[in-house]
């Protein structure tokens, strides 16, 4: 299994978007 980290700064909430997007994404492929 494969692990992966995201880490973001988001002063507006448009980085926690596209970070909570990335990690869905990475999930969905088997990341943990």
């Amino acid at each position: 299994m494969t692990k992966l980290s995201v880490i973001y700064y988001s002063a507006t909430g448009h980085g926690t978007v596209m970070a909570n997007r990335v990690a869905a994404t990475a999930e969905s492929a088997g990341a943990e």
